[in-house]
């Protein structure tokens, strides 16, 4: 077994040997005594050497020996050694956490093909995932039916989760599935922290690629507040649902502030970042989003009786460019009220700049919002800039606009900034 001990720093040094199930059940020997674990980049002969957590082909369980149990608390850190980075290649769901609740840190550590998930997180007492690489996620056939790859999965279904989430720093690319998630948590009731991480989704480009659902930065049904910050969001060129996504009628507050999304020019692409059903409130502040897709709008917004009337959601300081859209830079859909949407900068060209729509339930209405000096630059519509449905009630637009379409009862609409 090649594991050393340091007692002086009280670290357990796992080296790689390249064979599975040995590396597996090496590194849970040295995880199962907690403290501190420093996976090696080399071999004991100083050659570079992946951990090998096997090559498999499974569906709806996972292995022996494709992945390890965090079962106490422990830190696991990765190494670079003459550009050589810890790597941790194959397995299914490698890291998992779900028959005891413990607090864990994972870092520096380069997770190569993993089935499934590199991270499969399902209870803790508190979690830190920091400044890893995962690199072509290999799909997994769910107990529906269903193809699915994610980098990063957190479900805290059943109250599991007592300590707060800490995801950073973190590259995520390569999925591949009909269901993609670069990072999805579900469920989770503690504090999460969403800061600084690369995320591509919606790159695979096979006929089911994300044809079922594909989000890079998801939190659904989470009652626990996230900060979503700084974060390079990239969709590109297949199906790709979301950038960032909020959705469910028990999500918290939640702040989405200074994040870069970006979504390719072939992207089929529902926006760059949705709020779907949130009770909030909701900051979405100071981020750039860049839609070169004809299907793809900015931000939108969207309530329904299934997923509940977003209200107390700020949109305000973000600068949208739209590419020929037939959608609209920002969108307002279904049961929506008491938003604040206000200075925006929007560049580009879609069908509607600042739209309210029908989603075609006549009792979800869209109400007491207000717009408030958004700003057109070099900015032309195909429809309207802005845009009030027959489903829309009292709201407030004030700021420039070259063309107004409003169909709704009690809409206040000026030019003024006051």
């Amino acid at each position: 077994m090649f594991i050393a001990t340091v007692a002086s720093a009280a670290t357990t040094i796992v080296y790689p040997t390249g064979v599975n199930p040995t590396d597996v059940l090496n590194v849970q020997a040295a995880l199962n005594n907690g403290g501190t674990v420093l996976l090696k980049a080399v071999n004991q002969a100083g050659k570079a050497t992946s951990f090998n957590f096997g090559t498999w082909n499974a569906s709806v369980n996972i292995p022996a020996n494709s992945s390890v149990n965090l079962v106490t608390n422990v830190t696991i850190t990765g190494e670079s050694v003459g550009g050589n980075r810890t790597t941790i290649a194959g397995g299914v769901s490698p890291i998992y956490e779900a028959s005891a609740q413990v607090k864990a840190s994972i870092s520096g550590i380069k997770f190569v093909n993993p089935q499934w998930c590199a991270f499969n997180i399902l209870q803790s007492a508190g979690i830190t995932i920091a400044n890893n690489e995962v690199a072509g996620v290999l799909p997994f056939l769910n107990g529906s039916g269903y193809t699915e790859s994610s980098g990063i999965y957190l479900n805290g279904a059943g109250n599991s989760f007592t300590g707060n989430v800490s995801v950073t720093g973190n590259y995520i690319h390569g999925l591949d599935g009909e269901y993609e998630f670069g990072l999805l948590a579900y469920a989770v009731t503690t504090s999460m922290n969403y800061v600084g991480n690369t995320i591509q989704a919606g790159f695979a480009t096979d006929a089911a690629a994300g044809d079922v659902d594909c989000e890079a930065l998801a939190v659904g049904h989470c009652p626990g507040a996230s900060n979503i910050t700084g974060n390079n969001i990239q969709m590109g060129p297949g199906i790709g649902y979301e950038g960032i996504a909020l959705y469910g009628n028990t999500t918290g507050a939640a702040t989405i502030l200074a994040n870069e999304v970006t979504v390719n020019a072939a992207s089929i692409c529902h926006e760059a970042i949705g709020v779907n059903g949130t009770v909030g409130p909701v900051q979405i502040v100071a981020n750039s989003i860049d839609c070169a897709s004809s299907y793809a709008e900015g931000i939108a917004l969207v309530g329904d009786i299934y997923r509940g009337t977003v209200s107390n959601v700020t949109v305000g300081l973000n600068a949208i460019d739209i590419d020929n859209s037939y959608f609209g830079a920002i969108g307002l859909y279904g049961a929506v009220t008491k938003c604040s949407i206000s200075l925006n900068l929007i560049t580009g060209s879609s069908y509607y700049g600042v739209s309210s729509n029908s989603d075609g339930g006549p009792a979800e209405i869209i109400s007491s919002n207000s717009f408030l000096s958004n700003l057109f630059l070099g900015y032309s519509a195909t429809g309207a800039t802005v845009f009030f449905d027959t489903t829309t009630q009292n709201n407030v637009w004030r700021g420039p606009y070259t063309s107004v379409i409003n169909n709704g009862t009690g809409n206040s609409i000026s030019k003024s900034l006051f």
